[in-house]
């Protein structure tokens, strides 16, 4: 995985977006997919962004890929917190 565009180290609080926005986000998106179980998940997040640019990447990938995507994305943001080990 590319680290070019995403920096994936612990950020001090100061610095941080409020994590109090979180829940309110993941219940929106539970409500939705539940109105609409057949969506993909990059399908979701594709129609309520509405870019201006095609984004078929994101919108074709299935739940399973998906899934995988996103725990190898928190396996590598862990590793680099984590920093080199000795």
């Amino acid at each position: 995985m590319a680290q070019t565009k995403f920096s994936f180290k612990k950020q001090d609080d100061k610095s941080m977006r409020d994590k109090a926005r979180i829940p309110e986000m993941i219940k929106l998106i539970e409500e939705i997919w539940n109105e609409n179980p057949d969506f993909r998940l990059g399908q979701l997040i594709v129609a309520a962004v509405k870019p201006n640019e095609p984004c078929p990447q994101v919108f074709y990938v299935e739940d399973d890929v998906m899934t995988d995507k996103l725990r190898d994305l928190l396996s590598t943001m862990r590793t680099v917190q984590k920093g080199p080990t000795k």
